[in-house]
């Protein structure tokens, strides 16, 4: 490559031999005639105009091939991300917590006679109030901690590279939590559309809202991580960083506590029918 740079200055810097002009009883054959590009130059013979083109283009391509270029070509495409990075966690607080208050004011609803439908209606509303309030919480948890500077470099190739890195655990808790409260209150309406509407009526709301469900299940999955892409990595983050720990060890008896209960639960007509 050294060589390189050093000659080719050189064989630009010479000066081929004026060619002989066109007979001037012959215009016609003279403008027709092919340019062909030397040494000197084009049209007008003013310089090294072609060697003038090639050379920053080619020691560019040697620079960039080698290992020190292609090490500073890929440090120069690092840019800052902390203020996209804190954009992304306020951006999605606000509809996080519209979803919440409007999951919090339909959970004690009653959608209708069927015990079970109620149930679901119920658990789904209140599953949603919980992963929508501790998305608002986990985006503001780690809206502070970008602020005091809590990461090793702010320099990333992209945003999602930053989180990825520094936090990604709150990263993907957000995602994941946000999301599955629209899923989970969007499917306990469905569940009161068929409880509360008519026949087919209700039956139909219900699959609109379950089409929209899937239909955004296919948005997902060709987004950063899959759904359940985002299940696996969240759940083996967490259990790596807290599940040992005291607040660790209260979520999972808390939640086993309540699914024992939902699965041992008997309906008000049961206990009627073992009394009789």
């Amino acid at each position: 490559a050294g060589v390189l740079l050093i000659v080719l200055p050189v064989v630009a810097g010479l000066r081929s031999p004026q060619a002989p002009l066109p007979p001037k009883s012959a215009p016609v054959a003279a403008s027709r005639m092919p340019r062909v590009l030397s040494l000197r130059g084009g049209r007008g013979g003013t310089g090294p105009r072609p060697l003038r083109v090639l050379l920053p283009s080619l020691a560019a391509l040697i620079l960039a091939s080698s290992p020190t270029g292609a090490a500073a070509a890929a440090a120069a495409k690092e840019i800052s991300c902390v203020a996209a990075a804190a954009g992304f966690f306020n951006n999605i607080r606000t509809p996080a917590a519209l979803v919440a208050g409007a999951a919090l004011g339909n959970i004690w609803v009653n959608v209708g006679e069927n015990k079970r439908l109620q149930t679901s209606y119920s658990l789904l509303m209140i599953a949603a109030v919980v992963l929508e309030f501790s998305t608002v919480f986990y985006a503001t948890a780690t809206d502070v901690r970008l602020m005091s500077g809590g990461y090793s470099s702010p320099m990333a190739t992209s945003t999602v590279a930053f989180l990825t890195r520094e936090m990604e655990l709150p990263f993907v808790a957000v995602r994941l939590h946000f999301l599955t409260g629209i899923v989970t209150f969007l499917s306990g309406l469905a569940v009161r559309a068929l409880a509360t509407l008519p026949g087919n009526t209700g039956k139909a709301a219900a699959l609109l809202l379950v089409g929209g469900i899937w239909s955004m299940f296919c948005m997902i999955n060709i987004s950063f991580l899959a759904f359940l892409g985002l299940w696996g990595r969240y759940l083996s983050l967490w259990f790596a960083s807290s599940a040992f720990s005291i607040p660790g060890a209260m979520t999972m008896v808390s939640i086993l506590g309540s699914l024992y209960f939902l699965l041992t639960s008997e309906s008000k007509t049961d206990v009627e029918k073992k009394k009789a």
